[in-house]
């Protein structure tokens, strides 16, 4: 090793240990940071930035108010381990099977399967050929966990398979489905190929796809198909949406449709209208709420941006916006459009939240300018840090992987990337809920 990569390395390691102990300010942290990073170039910089993370093990890992025994690693080395989303279940009811999406970059195939936790062994379920990095294949369980549900493509058709654990195909649907009600009577969906050519990372491609080629205002919008009757119906077109206390910037843009959310309490569901120019980051978007038979509760768009979203009951929604700016944690009554702002003073940036229960909730953070994302409970105004996991700066984009945090009986789930590639931890949370 030169001088100079000497020197470089030391640079690296130094870094490392200003933030694991950290009695410097953040600005000299980030100017150490940046400077290294502009020397080296992102691939060099990464691959030094593990390397003193075996010098230092315990900076990629930060557990806070926890001791690393109460986590679960899952991984397969060499190979992207994930789930997806954080608004379905990973885990099964009996919290000793969790869902996994097994991709090799060298292939455009992902294996679905799920991890048996008695034994951490992992175990192929089937293959699917429609998945994306921040949805995977929209992957659930389903028939009291006795079976999954997830999205592929037959003879370049998208469907959604239904399978035994055991690989043995029990039923198709001729579509692709976003999300599916409590009663597995109702399932919605959008056209994920348009989906897929606006907002990469969340819908479905089958080869080179052209907007203009199949962007219809007609044709595509918010679809429901009855799994009892197999009847789909087409519930609002992209030009009824249009219709809906219209805006003048809705004027030469493209309209989709991305994050629909059936509520768990009854039958009611949500989705993102979301319309863009030109731009890149030229967006805007507002929720709509909606019944099962796609009659307008309320639109809700007292806002530049929403970003996240999670239902607390039937008549509340908790979503994350951005407004001058700003971002806020708002807790919506979906008929009045009435709000009123969580975590005012603490709840600052863009999360992933989700209930653990009537009081306490469970988000995330992006990562910050160390590549640091944070996992944490809110309530009473207090935040608990559960730990802090290091993000590989290498995956930006599409390709980026946020920790969608997934909370189940106790647990909870999340995708990391500390490795330069995907896996998946489990933490049991009823020690820190306890007060323990």
């Amino acid at each position: 090793m030169s001088d100079i990569d000497k020197s470089l390395l030391v640079d690296v390691c130094s870094l490392v240990f200003l933030e694991e102990f950290g009695n410097m300010k953040v600005t000299v942290k980030r100017i150490i940071r940046n400077v290294v990073w502009g020397i080296l170039g992102e691939a060099n910089f990464f691959y030094l930035f593990r390397v003193a993370n075996r010098l230092c093990r315990n900076y990629t890992h930060k557990f806070i108010n926890y001791s690393q025994a109460n986590f679960i690693e899952l991984r397969i080395p060499g190979k992207d381990v994930f789930f997806g989303y954080y608004d379905l279940d990973s885990l099964n009811n009996e919290c000793d099977k969790l869902l996994t999406m097994v991709v090799d970059q060298k292939q455009s195939t992902a294996e679905v399967g799920y991890f048996d936790l008695t034994t951490n062994d992992y175990i192929k379920i089937a293959d699917s050929e429609a998945w994306n990095w921040q949805m995977g294949s929209r992957l659930r369980w389903f028939e009291n966990n006795k079976s999954v549900m997830f999205n592929t493509f037959e003879n370049r058709n998208l469907i959604s398979v239904i399978c035994g654990l055991d690989g043995k195909v029990i039923r198709k649907f001729p579509n692709a489905f976003y999300d599916v009600d409590i009663d597995h009577g109702n399932a919605y969906f959008t056209d994920f190929f348009i989906l897929n050519e606006q907002r990469p990372g969340y819908g479905y491609s089958n080869g080179i796809v052209r907007l203009q080629d199949i962007y219809d205002e007609d044709a595509n919008g918010v679809y429901s198909y009855d799994m009892r009757t197999n009847n789909k119906k087409q519930l609002y077109s992209i030009r009824e949406l249009r219709r809906i206390r219209p805006q003048d910037s809705f004027n030469g843009c493209y309209h989709y449709v991305n994050h629909i959310s059936v509520c768990r309490y009854d039958g009611k569901f949500m989705f993102f209208h979301i319309w863009s120019g030109i731009k890149a980051n030229d967006w805007n978007c507002r929720m709509v709420v909606s019944t099962k038979n796609g009659e307008v509760i309320n639109v809700i768009d007292d806002f530049e941006i929403i970003s996240h979203y999670c239902w607390k009951n039937e008549r509340q929604i908790l979503v994350t916006i951005r407004k001058n700016n700003s971002y806020e944690y708002r807790l919506y009554d979906i008929y009045s459009a009435k709000y009123q702002v969580v975590g005012k003073e603490s709840l600052v940036k863009d999360g992933h939240p989700s209930f653990v229960n009537e009081d306490l909730i469970l988000s995330d953070t992006y990562p910050n300018k160390l590549s640091m994302q944070k996992l944490f409970l809110f309530g009473e105004d207090r935040t608990k840090v559960v730990c802090e996991i290091f993000s590989a700066p290498n995956l930006v984009g599409e390709r980026r992987c946020d920790l969608h945090p997934r909370f189940k009986n106790g647990f909870v789930n999340f995708d990391s990337n500390i490795y330069g590639h995907r896996c998946q931890y489990l933490v049991n949370l009823t020690p820190l809920l306890k007060g323990e």
